[in-house]
């Protein structure tokens, strides 16, 4: 079809009377009616326009942001209590309750691995503090003061580590103790790399603030007419306030000032496009923030025939390139917009806001604690595997040296048969005054002793024999 001449005219006067809040609807409504082919404007594809006619390709996308009151950040006349605050900013990364599970898992890792050391390597020396004479002979109290002391030197040595980013190896520790380290080592790597991240991010944070930080803070929030459906829908929580249908723009800056909302619901492109309305948004001090409060298409009202050729020569339109300005340039609604911008008597473009920049939770660390729980849950099962397993071997050797002890006292049973049937036993006799036979005993005192001595070196040679076999 033909579609290179247009003939322009006005809105009936029947679709003023038929829709009499809105002039865009109105236009929409004599497309619905067949009086007119198609409309030519910045249109909203809002759902009850959508359900009157028709619409061509999107020329854009219109976002409605909440416009609200720039408020400064309130500043204490003491100067130490602002020395405070503004040094408190290095704790913002974590909130409190984070900064309180850190402390908990340092406190927690410094008595696993007290627990999990063994005799040998860098953490050996507390475990030997409780085989210590002073531990074994110690009274309550001083054990007490033992172990307080070591749980004390184990969480310094592990706060160390964490705030430095350095764990050591050890390398002649148990291995339970060298896994559960590991899952340390991570757990540090990763607390470290999201508190540097977090704080450059609080450190280089604009200082500018909002009295309204979402939609639902607001307690009332002015509405274009247009817009009501669409926003109720997306925001059923929402308190919004209609606007009348007659100049909605300055009535919103109106009730902001008189305070009958906290917020306003604008679309960018309606304000910033015209300079009557950004002086009105100026007057009453409102700030466009970040928060999107909706997405609306923007496209013509068009007859559902007409539909395909004209979003066909639209979309072929944005491939063409024309010269504008002396710049060669994409015809694009985009491009037009921009450089047809006007500029702007007060500061009105996007601010930026604070709610982006919020302290990490347990909730969003929680997987790093995960995977410190489960290396510490391995480490605990391989512990208490080496512990039994050591049990087992020391009740197999003490049963061995038990079997050894019984041979030798059988040998000792023969040695005693046999000393008593020697001729060499010494019968008790009144005391011996001659010095002859004085001698004659401790002669035979000596040959008794030697053959004692001869009977032991037979009875160790057997048993090391029989442990060589």
């Amino acid at each position: 079809s033909n579609i290179t001449k247009f003939t322009f005219t006005h809105r009936s006067g029947g679709s003023d009377k038929a829709i009499p809040g809105s002039i865009f609807t109105a236009a929409v409504y004599d497309v619905q009616v067949g009086i007119s082919d198609m409309a030519a404007g910045m249109f909203w594809v809002t759902p009850e326009r959508s359900r009157m006619t028709a619409f061509t390709t999107p020329l854009t996308l219109d976002r409605v942001y909440l416009w609200a009151k720039s408020v400064a950040p309130k500043e204490s006349p003491n100067s130490v209590v602002r020395y405070i605050l503004k040094a408190k900013g290095v704790m913002d990364p974590f909130d409190t309750n984070l900064w309180i599970l850190l402390l908990l898992t340092l406190f927690l890792a410094s008595i696993v691995s007290v627990w999990l050391a063994n005799d040998d390597g860098i953490f050996g020396l507390w475990k030997r503090r409780f085989k210590s004479k002073k531990w074994i002979n110690g009274s309550l109290d001083d054990k007490f003061v033992i172990m307080m002391k070591t749980l004390l030197d184990s969480f310094l040595a592990h706060e160390i580590m964490f705030f430095t980013g350095g764990i050591d190896i050890n390398l002649e520790g148990s291995l339970e103790e060298r896994i559960f380290m590991a899952g340390f080592a991570f757990f540090v790597l990763i607390t470290i790399s999201a508190y540097t991240a977090n704080l450059t991010a609080f450190l280089t944070k604009s200082h500018s603030n909002f009295s309204i930080t979402s939609v639902t803070d607001a307690t009332s929030i002015c509405a274009h007419p247009d817009l009501m459906e669409d926003l109720k829908r997306r925001h059923p929580n929402a308190n919004f306030y209609r606007m009348p249908d007659e100049d909605p723009y300055r009535a919103m800056a109106e009730t902001f000032k008189n305070g009958d909302c906290d917020a306003v619901a604008a679309s960018e492109l309606d304000i910033l496009n015209n300079k009557e309305r950004e002086q009105l948004f100026c007057d009453a001090d409102l700030v466009v923030t970040d928060i999107s409060v909706t997405e609306i298409p923007i496209a013509f009202p068009i007859d559902k025939d007409l539909t395909a050729g004209m979003s066909h020569w639209l979309a072929e339109g944005e491939k063409l390139q024309t010269m504008y300005k002396k710049e060669s340039v994409h015809i694009s609604f985009e491009k037009y917009q921009k450089l047809n911008e006007p500029k702007t008597p007060c500061k009105l473009e996007l601010a930026e806001q604070s709610n982006d920049k919020l302290s990490l939770t347990p909730e969003q660390m929680s997987w790093v604690f995960i995977y410190l729980g489960l290396g510490l849950i391995i480490a605990v099962i391989i512990h208490f595997y080496s512990r039994r397993k050591k049990a087992i071997k020391t009740a197999t050797a003490m049963q061995r040296d038990t079997t050894t002890y019984i041979d030798i006292d059988k040998d000792l049973s023969i040695v005693k048969d046999e000393l008593e049937s020697s001729d060499m036993i010494v019968k008790k006799e009144p005391a011996i005054r001659k010095n002859s036979k004085r001698l004659d005993l401790i002669e035979a005192l000596k040959a008794l002793q030697a053959r004692q001595h001869d009977l032991l070196q037979t009875i160790c040679s057997e048993n090391d024999d029989n442990k060589s076999k």
